[in-house]
């Protein structure tokens, strides 16, 4: 996406970079912004409107002259300082050219917060109301808008919407009740991991924290999408769930793999893990790799299962789908409930109607029609001469097939791959 920013010639393209990239205003490192490629100008996106300011701007510190922006850096006839703070200018600055001053981006700011005295008890820093030129998204609601609160120290966004959804500076949350929760506008201690330890997702510069336990628990599911503490009357699990609100590594009983935070446990059946989205699976699904509908058991039963869709081996003491009809047919838990696998619709009760369609017809003369084939196919004599399935191109060798029935006419399939095609097949 290329747009164009206010007082800078050139076009410059949203990026996004995991590790972060060097901004000319802050001395903050995050992965969202503006580069420039003709220039190598680099800005982040909350950092951006800082194009916002007038042109002209009369400050305090210099009576008497405008300072007039800059967006190319200092100039090369005065100290590339600035001469309130002294700090090194980064490229965009206020200068004088008639003293020759300069004053960074952050005294700018400092001089805007201490007139416009926005301060809230939950933030330790001033915010600035603004309308923006372009969407910033807020760090509570994750939604964005056109205007809101600003913090030029930590580039800390909120909506005024959202402004009343912070209530105080400390509360005392389900998830943590041993302690209060602070919250902090600056992201996670470096001391902590900076992952929320209800969700696993990793926090922003917005989240609550417990300096005792170390414990994070980021916007989402403090206020807007809390989990619940308990669990019942589940498709997968007769007695109710308790949610641990902790980073942990166990193994989830329902689909046997592995998580690091926050199970949903049973205490009657010996501390049983489930993650929380597996706490919620269907019972029984309709998958397009089967023709009849799987249903979810746990354990699946000692044996030797493969997965019908990813074809790899099945730990049988955990969960997992099978079919009823065909014994030695089952799927992953998670393989059964992919977005590309499952058409999300629940069956549990939905009675299910089994159509009878034969996978070929046989006619009188013990021939047999196929949708694959244009002519009639018999059943095949094994002979010395070695032939190839014409489906699974593998040899025929000592397994029953149907060939065609046409002397000049090589067709052949192996008997189960003939039974087993459907219309939809391609080979």
């Amino acid at each position: 996406m290329s747009l164009r920013l206010e007082r800078h010639k050139h076009y410059v393209d949203l990026v996004k970079q995991r590790d972060g990239f060097e901004c000319e205003v802050c001395d903050r490192s995050y992965g969202d912004g503006f580069c420039c490629s003709e220039c190598n100008f680099t800005i982040h996106r909350k950092c951006a409107f800082v194009f916002m300011l007038r042109d002209l701007l009369e400050h305090p510190s210099h009576v008497g002259h405008c300072l007039k922006l800059l967006t190319t850096g200092a100039p090369d006839h005065t100290d590339p300082k600035c001469h309130l703070c002294g700090k090194n200018t980064k490229r965009l600055l206020y200068h004088c050219s008639v003293c020759k001053l300069n004053l960074d981006i952050s005294c700018i700011f400092d001089y805007f917060s201490s007139r416009a005295r926005l301060i809230h008890s939950w933030h330790h820093h001033p915010l600035l109301l603004f309308d923006f030129r372009f969407q910033l998204q807020c760090d509570v609601c994750h939604m964005s808008h056109r205007s809101g609160y600003f913090c030029s120290r930590c580039q800390l966004v909120v909506h005024k919407e959202c402004v009343s959804k912070i209530e105080s500076a400390e509360i005392t949350h389900p998830f943590h009740a041993r302690h209060p929760l602070k919250l902090l506008t600056d992201g996670a201690p470096d001391y902590t991991d900076p992952e929320c330890h209800i969700c696993g997702k990793e926090t922003a510069n917005l989240l609550y924290h417990c300096d005792k336990c170390k414990f994070n628990l980021d916007i989402d599911c403090a206020i807007r999408n809390p989990q619940r503490l308990s669990l019942s009357k589940l498709k997968v699990h007769e007695h109710t769930l308790t949610l641990m609100p902790k980073l942990m590594f166990f193994v989830c009983d329902a689909c046997g793999k592995k998580g690091d935070h926050a199970p949903y446990t049973c205490v009657q059946c010996d501390f049983m893990f489930f993650h929380q989205k597996c706490a919620y699976l269907p019972l029984v699904i309709n998958v397009n790799h089967h023709e009849h509908r799987v249903s979810y058991k746990y354990p699946l039963g000692p044996g030797e299962w493969i997965c019908g869709v990813c074809w790899e081996e099945i730990n049988w003491s955990y969960g997992a789908y099978s079919c009823s009809s065909c014994p030695n047919y089952a799927i992953h838990s998670r393989c059964a409930t992919r977005k590309d696998v499952w058409d999300g619709k629940e069956l549990d009760g939905v009675p299910e109607v089994i159509e009878d369609i034969k996978p070929f017809k046989m006619n009188d003369d013990n021939t047999i029609t196929h949708f694959t084939h244009e002519h009639n196919m018999s059943l095949n004599k094994v002979t010395e001469e070695i032939s190839i399935c014409e489906a699974c191109v593998l040899p025929i060798d000592s397994y029953t097939s149907y060939k065609c029935s046409k002397s000049d006419c090589c067709f052949i399939l192996h008997k189960l791959v003939l039974i087993f095609l459907r219309r939809d097949d391609t080979f």
